[in-house]
């Protein structure tokens, strides 16, 4: 390659830089404005990254890695270790842990340029990598704290890796398994995802070595190389594993068969495809079927460009399976296919255009109304209504993470004032300090279960501020005698905010039977909330 050529491929790289900076701070810019509360999920993470920050922070090898060991118990903990980086110098509750999705987020899109760039022209792989960093479902994550981006970021690496230098040597070996470790680490099903890719390029390397002199050589190494990922891999996940491995399984049994979780197939489908790569993103990978079928077919095409084009297709057919036959359909889980949808994408410009050129433009034209989707997906800039048919998203700035319909946790920045919740922790603390001692911890229960409202979340902030407290939901909670809690948490006026089916008001009487004198508590405390909403506190009164 001549060194003006390099310099001219290089470019497409060099504005995916700015225009990743441009997205990230475009994420910053939301995250400082938003005032949404964290879900059940991400309240579990942010207690997980808290522990891990002050094992650190006791500044001895023991009590890091004792915070790290007994991070969240029953779910994979490498979201939480650059989180509780964030911690460490960031002031606030949850507002590090959510800055920290902007490096993964960063991450991503350079490491999809590298992957893309082994199946289509620079120019192409930089606008795939901008389409898959604007998409709705990751850009959601983004605003969010969950560990999805992480495991894609690691997937993507994975494949990359692979693709590029294989089990040719053991330091690549040796990167191999430590990704794949940190990828198990990120998520479980991290490995069953890049199965049936890594058996794919595994048996092609044996073909390869057999038909080259002294095989029985290179297969010998080439098996020595992938049991040294492999353990290394094991080694580096059973650190925590090894701890919390019953836990895992046992949530993940749950998780999977999660009757809560049950969306109709057919409509999960629709909901995936419009809340994961936008809908006009699809209908663009649905016309690159044909020319990504002539590349595969053709004799002339390079091995590394039709190799890379089949792990994608290996690792989205293996994500559909799975979200099929899984009765949870969040669609967050859907993900992985992501990659190939956004390389097909801009394949279609690249063969179809008149020229070159025209190639280019159309390509950049379609980043550019990503971008622009993706701004108002976060700040709902256009003057649109929403475009909908039923499932099927045509045009919006709400799109699911989790079940559809059971809240909106993709949505425009919140700038409503949530700040009664944290007041309401803080003064049952100090009630609580002043009646029983900073010893004990009464018990306090939550009358509503939502995406804004949870358990989990009051537990984070007693955590992270030492309140002598101990949050549960309503079930099993008895309102009379010795089982029943000192403090009751009710929330008026909330169904408003976020509307869907998750929304379980367990006591919705409270109010008035304690008005009546039916149950032995009385109100100490009452926080206004936004748009005549408001938390209020009841105590028990001592018999």
């Amino acid at each position: 390659m001549l060194k003006g050529e390099a310099i001219v491929n290089r470019r497409p790289f060099y504005y995916l830089l700015g225009f990743l900076g441009v997205v990230c701070l475009a994420h910053f810019v939301y995250l400082t404005n938003s005032n949404m509360l964290p879900s059940a999920d991400e309240a579990h993470y942010m207690g997980g990254a808290y522990a891990i920050a002050q094992g650190i922070r006791t500044g001895t090898l023991s009590g890091a890695w004792e915070g790290y060991v007994s991070a969240l118990s029953f779910k994979a903990p490498l979201i939480c270790l650059p989180a509780a980086f964030f911690m460490l110098f960031l002031p606030g509750d949850s507002f590090p842990c959510l800055l920290s999705e902007i490096p993964i987020l960063f991450a991503l899109g350079v490491a999809a340029y590298s992957l893309f760039c082994n199946c289509l022209p620079a120019t192409q792989a930089a606008v795939g990598a901008a389409l898959l960093t604007t998409m709705p479902m990751v850009t959601g994550l983004t605003h969010r704290f969950y560990s999805e981006n992480l495991c894609l970021l690691l997937m993507v690496i994975y494949l990359d890796l692979l693709i590029r230098r294989g089990w040719r040597d053991f330091k690549w070996s040796a990167l191999l398994g430590l990704v794949l470790g940190l990828g198990v680490l990120a998520k479980l099903t991290f490995a069953l995802l890049l199965l049936l890719p890594s058996i794919y390029l595994l048996a092609l390397a044996v073909r390869r070595d057999f038909a080259a002199p002294a095989y029985s050589s290179k297969i010998a190494k080439l098996a020595l190389r992938i049991v040294m990922m492999l353990v290394l891999a094991f080694a580096l996940a059973w650190t925590w594993y090894c701890r919390n491995w019953e836990a895992v399984l046992r949530h993940s049994k749950v998780a999977f068969n999660c009757e809560a979780c049950l969306y109709p197939n057919f409509q999960s489908f629709l909901a995936n495809i419009s809340s994961g790569p936008y809908f006009f993103v699809f209908c663009l990978a649905v016309l690159g079927l044909v020319p990504v079928w002539r590349i595969l077919t053709a004799r002339e095409t390079a091995d590394r460009v039709r190799h890379t084009w089949v792990v994608m297709w290996l690792v989205a057919l293996v994500s559909l399976v799975l979200t099929t036959v899984s009765i949870n359909k969040a669609v967050r889980l859907s993900e992985p296919w992501l990659p190939l949808i956004a390389a097909l994408a801009v394949l279609v410009p690249a063969k179809y255009a008149a020229s070159l050129r025209w190639a280019h433009r159309v390509s950049l034209a379609l980043a550019g109304l990503s971008f622009l989707l993706f701004l108002h997906n976060a700040f709902e800039i256009l003057p649109l209504r929403p475009w909908r048919l039923g499932d099927l998203k045509f045009l919006d700035s709400r799109y699911p993470l989790n079940v559809p319909d059971w809240y909106e946790d993709n949505h425009p920045v919140d700038r409503r004032d949530y700040s009664s919740f944290s007041s309401a922790a803080a003064f049952i603390a100090a009630d609580a300090a002043a009646r029983f001692g900073p010893q004990a911890r009464p018990t306090a229960r939550l009358t509503v279960r939502s995406l804004l409202i949870n358990h989990d979340y009051f537990s984070f902030l007693a955590t992270v501020h030492g309140y002598p407290v101990n949050y549960l939901w309503w079930a099993d909670t008895a309102t009379s005698g010795l089982g029943a809690p000192e403090y009751i948490l009710h929330f008026r006026n909330f169904r408003q905010f976020y509307p869907g089916s998750y929304f379980f008001e367990s006591y919705p009487a409270l109010e008035k039977d304690v008005a009546d004198g039916k149950l032995s508590y009385q109100i100490i405390f009452q926080a206004p909330g936004p748009d005549n909403s408001a938390v209020l506190v009841f105590r028990k009164i001592p018999n």
